[in-house]
């Protein structure tokens, strides 16, 4: 069960890594901010990967690098810009999609969808339809917040974008090993952000001066990502992926006791649900 325990303390780290998401966002540039994370985190990156270097690193290694650096770029820097523009109650919980946009895209390489992951599915798109029904209106008019209001609109297309990095994510990881993949990862979106950054350099400086709030940041995103790599090392990846989900219902904790969101126990029982849909996808 030593699996369980890394995967529980990476889904521990990502609610931290969240709420220091949230802080910052509110101050500070998107793509500042992205790069900053990854910046803090590769020295974190690097010990692992010397103490376990892969063997070889195949030829697909490297154009799966590159796939993924656009992707996650992207997605790194709207994650930034959804939880800065709503409530992390209700921007958080939409990651639980990425495992239905992987599913419904599986028919498109001749993968049957099982009857269980429909189910998962059903129970994701009714989880957020509850998290949004505070609003007045018609019975359609929740399913059109998510698209109306910013925040969740920003990470539904993280969690696509991050469906499509997963593919990527596979194949380097076995074209190399789990730690050779997150720092060379690291490195390549530190590279890529970089003339971003300087575009912007003039708003770098105050950035830097929260840099209590960036170093835990990059440390807890380095930690998480290391603890899950190692759970799935030790275990199985559907159930590690499945333990660290339980991170969106802290965050969504956290969004009302620390940044004071209204609607707490209707957006919690809505994540809930829309985290065990995703639980079922993976587990189907």
């Amino acid at each position: 069960m030593l699996w369980a325990v890394f995967a529980g303390l990476s889904a521990t780290i990502e609610v931290f890594k969240d709420g220091v998401a949230k802080h910052t966002s509110n101050k500070h540039s998107s793509v500042v901010l992205a790069w900053s994370f990854f910046l803090i985190a590769i020295p974190l990156f690097a010990v692992p990967y010397m103490l376990f270097p892969p063997e070889t690193i195949h030829s697909q290694f490297w154009w799966a690098l590159a796939a993924r650096t656009l992707l996650d770029g992207t997605a790194l820097i709207l994650f930034f810009q959804a939880i800065r523009s709503s409530d992390i109650s209700v921007t958080i919980p939409m990651i639980s999609f990425t495992p239905v946009f992987l599913l419904l895209t599986s028919p498109l390489i001749g993968e049957i969808i099982p009857p269980l992951g429909m189910l998962g599915v059903s129970l994701v798109v009714l989880g957020a339809y509850v998290t949004h029904s505070m609003r007045a209106g018609g019975v359609l008019e929740p399913l059109k917040a998510m698209i109306s209001e910013k925040g969740p609109r920003l990470m539904l297309i993280v969690a696509l974008l991050w469906t499509g990095s997963s593919t990527f994510h596979r194949i380097g990881i076995d074209a190399s090993n789990a730690f050779a993949w997150n720092f060379f990862g690291s490195l390549a979106l530190i590279l890529a952000l970089l003339p971003l950054v300087i575009l912007k350099r003039n708003r770098l400086r105050g950035t830097l001066r929260s840099g209590w709030w960036l170093l835990a940041g990059g440390a807890a995103y380095a930690l998480g990502d290391t603890f899950l790599m190692l759970a799935i090392t030790h275990g199985t990846v559907a159930y590690s992926i499945a333990i660290k989900r339980l991170s969106i219902l802290g965050s969504v904790l956290m969004g009302g006791w620390l940044f004071k969101e209204v609607g707490l126990g209707r957006r919690l029982t809505g994540a809930s649900v829309m985290v065990l849909g995703a639980i079922v996808i993976l587990i189907a």
